[in-house]
């Protein structure tokens, strides 16, 4: 089965094509890959983190009230010592007093330690685009491509008008005779021809060797 040129260019360029695709595909899926496992590292910090506070917070919370007893302590002093001597009935209110000088203002705390990363926002939108930058030097030409498959021949021209005769040349040397060609069929019988005159007698053959005795003859019948 004949495959033409443009058969075997289109399945290159085809899997060339698909390679492309793949190779960018891969890339897209490994900056995906990078980008979880940061998110996964920052939420597992976050989850320690919670079940940290959530172990501090279970020493302090009545399982059954689910009240924090030690803040609820605390609450409680702070109420008895801001409402001293409030808690009772309370009376008619009185005058009211002369305004507080004002408080000097307190020294400004130290800063803290700064707090952990969030996870990245969303991908905002597009920005415009920019003005074309000047263009670049050319960069090194690259190195030559591979050697394309051979086209298939073309059609063969038309015939040319014949030119004219050109001079004839030197005699060429006598070639080698020619194998003999195969028997030709056999002709049909020709009439018989006249009875030839009798040749003369030919010489008298050499004596040949003696040939071997007969067997022995019947006995004669006895007169």
């Amino acid at each position: 089965m004949e495959v033409s040129t443009d058969n075997l260019n289109t399945v290159l360029t085809k899997l060339v094509n698909s390679i492309n695709s793949t190779n960018q595909m891969i890339k897209s899926l490994s900056v995906k890959c990078h980008k979880l496992e940061k998110e996964n590292q920052i939420l597992n910090k976050e989850l320690r983190n919670a079940r940290m506070e959530l172990q501090h917070i279970s020493t302090f919370v009545d399982p059954e009230s689910h009240i924090d007893m030690e803040k609820l302590k605390n609450l409680m002093g702070e109420v008895l010592r801001d409402n001293f001597g409030k808690l009772g009935p309370r009376g008619p209110p009185g005058e009211q007093g002369p305004p507080g000088k004002p408080g000097e203002k307190g020294a400004v705390g130290d800063q803290g330690p700064p707090g952990e990363r969030g996870p990245p926002g969303f991908e905002g939108p597009k920005g415009k685009e920019g003005s074309k930058g000047p263009k670049g030097e050319p960069g090194p030409r690259g190195p030559p491509g591979y050697k394309g498959p051979r086209g298939e021949p073309g059609d063969k021209g038309p015939r040319g008008e014949k030119g004219p005769d050109g001079e004839m040349g030197i005699e060429g040397d006598k070639g080698e005779p020619g194998d003999q060609g195969p028997g030709g069929d056999k002709g049909p019988d020709g009439d018989k021809g006249v009875v030839g005159d009798k040749g003369p007698i030919g010489d008298k053959g050499p004596i040949d060797d003696k040939g071997p005795r007969g067997d022995k003859g019947a006995p004669g019948r006895r007169g």
